[in-house]
């Protein structure tokens, strides 16, 4: 059985603090206060704090490793049973401030248990009945989705338009025919956009071929047939610019770290 009461007048002023202290004294483990501390529901503590001291407040019952907590229910008199729903097993300490910057150990939590009532069909209508007490109406926010973006060009577009050929005249079916013809043209000029390992991958080829010559950047674009910035966002990653001994053009080089030549030969 658990009771109240009893050891209240012993009981220290306690506050919490964040643990980034240094304790000026800490109890030995013979001497240390060992405490449980649990969780109720609003009825169960405000009926714990109006029971006389040394008043039974319940019973405490374990099954199978799971705690019970009987209690007396306040509306009808009859037995409430809380289930324990959150059991911890880790090791805290209560503080008391002992000065300005110093903390005392005055006992350890050896274990935390949250009890509920369980779901009857009456606790049922209760929660209902709050949720609807609190419900209001909130205002939905959108998530904002981050992702990369490869950058578009000219050769882009953002929407595509189709207009079926049975509502076509014939001069509009006509020219709809060359529009058409443009757009497989202007998608077979584009290609597919590669992913970025697989363009990397393609771009450590074209600079192995290239050698000391080394790249311009439209060079590197009308190999791969990729969107200009893409490419330059990708190259700048395994590239730098410098200018050829040759002409001193300014040209793109592999990495000291990816190329297979030696600086001297530029």
């Amino acid at each position: 059985m658990a009771r109240r009461g009893g050891a209240a007048a012993e009981t220290l002023p306690v506050s919490y603090a964040p643990a980034d202290f240094t304790p000026s004294r800490i109890l030995p483990a013979s001497k240390a206060v060992a405490l449980s501390l649990i969780k109720v529901p609003k009825f169960v503590a405000e009926a714990w704090r109006s029971s006389p001291a040394d008043a039974t407040a319940g019973v405490l019952t374990e099954k199978n490793g799971k705690q019970t907590l009987i209690v007396r229910d306040p509306e009808t008199g009859g037995p409430c049973y809380l289930d324990s729903i959150c059991l911890s097993a880790d090791r805290s300490v209560v503080l008391q401030r002992n000065g300005k910057h110093v903390l005392d150990i005055i006992a350890e939590i050896n274990n935390r248990t949250n009890f509920q009532p369980k779901l009857d069909k009456r606790y049922q209508q209760v929660l209902h009945e709050r949720h609807i007490a609190e419900d209001q109406s909130k205002s939905r926010g959108t998530v904002t989705e981050m992702r990369r973006d490869p950058g578009l060009d000219s050769l882009h577009t953002l929407f595509q338009f189709y207009t079926p050929k049975s509502s076509l005249s014939t001069d509009d079916t006509k020219r709809g025919g060359l529009e058409s013809v443009s757009r497989a043209k202007a998608k077979q000029k584009r290609g597919v956009i590669l992913d970025s390992d697989a363009l990397k991958v393609k771009l450590f080829r074209l600079f192995e071929a290239a050698g000391a010559a080394g790249l311009q950047l439209k060079q590197i674009a009308a190999h791969t047939q990729q969107p200009l910035s893409y490419v330059k966002t990708l190259v700048e990653e395994i590239a730098e610019q410098r200018k050829r001994l040759s002409d001193r053009k300014a040209v793109y080089f592999l990495k000291q770290q990816y190329s297979v030549y030696s600086s001297e030969q530029f």
